[in-house]
């Protein structure tokens, strides 16, 4: 993938809590140069052996054996996304997919990687220029308007169950997205059938918080709206011997705060309660919190693998967050309008400049999303 603006080659674009992508080098939006897709024969040959790759993984999993021929997949993901950055556009549908279906072993919550799912499904999708072919070495022959469809449905059934917290933004609609893509394809889809069981508000916040010691992309901070219920049930919520305490004795920080009747937003006279240990955690949950109110949750997490910041710049950035009473964060609940987000220091540093400071980048970005986005 070429960036438009500075000419450099990326290999890994930033991923923005918001589902856009950014050059990590110039940090000019990409969704331009994500709709100029081109069939090379190198790209088409890393893709075939991706789908190899694939098929193999399949075919040890039908076998349950999925975690000894783990490696196939690794190498399907791996592959996929060097043709994917070289402008296949069938490879950047079948990276979608990944994330759609969690392959991609981020641990990313469930609105996270359907963002990202639809960043690649509606790169195809919605692609406004022709499909380039080189004239030498590809021996396939492509349909761009068929990958379109493809993406097309895979985006649409993605969007049917996914999480409401994404859903109801106009942008991740379903039926904005069904409009839209009827429009410019001209093809009619069925709404399709929802299968399986959705994950619960607190299964949600309970995978996201796991999600925090992934080796690679993990969540850097985020915030969580529950019920009073669902953060009793959550202080219960055990998935083999993890628990929310042991995440926090692990290193996760937590903190909570009552959300306004009247707004559900933490006011700015509020702040937030930070449950540093056992003691603190099961004193705010058996003593302040009540059933029939909701409160926000806000999780830093400094232990993952992060791709941009070292310890030293990640406190930094933790103190930007909870300084004078945590206004950064109420200014990111005020600009989410209630939903539940998710963010990588992809997007911290998005916002850091050469010389300005990370409280300077925390402050842009929370304005950032109180503006609707970067």
């Amino acid at each position: 993938m070429i960036c438009e603006k500075c000419k450099h080659t990326i290999e890994q674009p930033l991923e923005l809590y918001n589902g856009e992508w950014a050059c990590p080098d110039c940090k000019a939006k990409l969704g331009g140069v994500m709709s100029d897709f081109e069939i090379t024969a190198d790209n088409e040959q890393l893709f075939k052996l991706a789908e190899c790759c694939y098929h193999n993984w399949l075919e040890g999993a039908s076998r349950g054996e999925a975690e000894r021929v783990r490696e196939q997949l690794e190498k399907a993901i791996e592959f996929t996304r060097e043709a994917a950055a070289m402008g296949n556009p069938e490879a950047v549908v079948r990276l979608g997919y990944y994330y759609d279906k969690d392959y991609t072993e981020v641990n990313k919550s469930e609105a996270a990687r359907c963002r990202a799912a639809y960043a690649y499904y509606s790169a195809v999708c919605y692609a406004s220029s022709e499909l380039k072919v080189a004239k030498e070495g590809v021996k396939g022959v492509y349909d761009f308007r068929a990958i379109r469809i493809k993406a097309a449905g895979y985006l649409l059934k993605m969007l049917a169950s996914a999480p409401e917290e994404l859903t109801s933004s106009d942008k991740f609609n379903y039926e904005n997205n069904l409009a839209m893509i009827k429009e410019r394809l001209g093809v009619e889809f069925p709404r399709p059938l929802v299968s399986g069981i959705k994950q619960s508000a607190v299964e949600q916040a309970f995978s996201k918080l796991m999600s925090c010691f992934a080796r690679q992309n993990a969540p850097l901070f985020g915030v969580m709206r529950l019920s009073g219920g669902e953060l009793k049930e959550l202080k219960e919520k055990r998935v083999g011997s993890y628990t929310v305490i042991k995440l926090i004795r692990r290193g996760l920080f937590v903190a909570a705060a009552q959300a306004a009747e009247d707004s559900g937003k933490v006011s700015m006279d509020e702040t937030f309660t930070a449950l540093k240990n056992e003691r603190g955690f099961n004193e705010y949950i058996d003593g302040e919190v009540m059933d029939g109110a909701d409160y926000w949750l806000f999780f830093f997490n400094e232990k993952g693998g992060h791709r941009f910041f070292g310890k030293f710049a990640l406190g930094r950035i933790q103190k930007a967050l909870t300084s004078s009473r945590y206004d950064a964060v109420k200014t990111i609940i005020d600009g989410g309008a209630g939903e539940d987000l998710t963010f990588l220091d992809d997007d911290v540093y998005m916002c850091k400049s050469k010389i300005g400071t990370m409280n300077d980048a925390v402050k842009k970005l929370a304005e950032y999303v109180q503006n609707g986005g970067f």
